[in-house]
């Protein structure tokens, strides 16, 4: 038995009180941002994909792309007759991790997966041996048809056209859990009214109302947005964007704290021209320009953007 879990945490609460004995494979990427372009073999996309962490946050390049290439041959080497369980939450962020292992395990071959749906707000620190169990009792085989499902979403979500992915909502899904996945899909477009996603728009107005370091902004924006699974380093990517130095949105100051030295205090503050985007008298993209992705979706000429009521729609350059 193997338990695939997104991140260190739940792998830690699985190895301190597996159910059954098993082995614990901890995947570590971040399927919410970053470049996915259909062409492209794994080795190359792992290539992409580590090139476009190291310029947006600073990330290894090398260590990076080993770890992504690592992830992929390790999923690679399980037999076609692995017991495969899947420890995921109801956040975006696990769903599409979801969706992604769920089209590798139709191309493998490999039939005899499991999943065990961890709800939202059941925190790793606080599971112990009794939460462990009682979800791994819960847990529900997947069918064929619920993998030929997710990987017809997959494909839809790493297309160049987010429609269908959005459009999904509307159907009848075999797995209710990933709902999550495109209802939020289209908050992370520009707004036809400003150029901020819904999570940009956020962000600006937490620290209008005062927020002053990112881990108080990482806390609030994960009050406000619990289906996301918004991770640390996403957030960072996206505050990196909107503190841009050239036109910055926002603008972060550090000071040393008096009678202590070596410790210093942030000052968050928007900018003039970030109070004027949020409050829609300058379009962010206008003034910062764009260079994101999400999902297959490369934003940066040609646009597709958010209308009031929650739609998508092209707008050519």
């Amino acid at each position: 038995m193997i338990y695939l879990v997104n991140g260190d945490p739940w792998a830690d609460v699985l190895r301190a009180h597996s159910p059954e004995q098993g082995e614990v494979f901890v995947w570590r990427e971040n399927f919410e941002f970053g470049p996915f372009q259909k062409p492209l073999g794994e080795t190359e996309q792992a290539t992409a994909r580590a090139r476009f962490f190291e310029e947006r946050l600073g990330m290894p390049f090398d260590e990076t792309k080993m770890m992504f290439v690592y992830q992929e041959q390790r999923l690679k080497r399980l037999a076609r007759s692995s017991h495969l369980v899947l420890w995921l939450g109801t956040s975006r962020a696990d769903q599409l991790l979801l969706l992604y292992i769920l089209k590798q395990c139709r191309s493998l071959g490999i039939t005899m997966v499991d999943l065990v749906t961890i709800p939202t707000g059941t925190l790793p620190q606080d599971s112990g041996e009794l939460v462990v169990k009682r979800l791994f009792d819960e847990r529900i085989t997947l069918e064929k048809e619920d993998v030929i499902e997710a990987e017809e979403a997959w494909k839809d979500y790493i297309a160049v056209n987010p429609l269908d992915f959005v459009t999904r909502k509307e159907r009848e899904i075999r797995l209710p859990q990933l709902h999550a996945a495109w209802n939020h899909h289209a908050d992370y477009f520009p707004s036809q009214a400003n150029g901020l996603s819904v999570i940009e728009e956020l962000i600006l107005t937490l620290i209008r109302r005062g927020i002053s370091s990112f881990e108080s902004l990482y806390h609030e924006v994960l009050n406000h947005r619990p289906e996301d699974g918004l991770t640390n380093v996403h957030l960072a990517a996206i505050v990196n964007e909107l503190a841009e130095e050239w036109h910055p949105l926002i603008q972060i100051e550090t000071s040393e704290i008096q009678g202590l030295e070596g410790d210093e205090e942030e000052s968050w503050i928007l900018t003039s021209l970030g109070q004027k985007v949020l409050a829609g008298d300058e379009d962010r993209i206008d003034v910062l320009g764009i260079d994101w992705w999400v999902g297959g979706v490369h934003l940066k000429e040609n646009l597709w953007r958010r209308s009031s009521d929650g739609r998508l729609i092209y707008v050519e350059s």
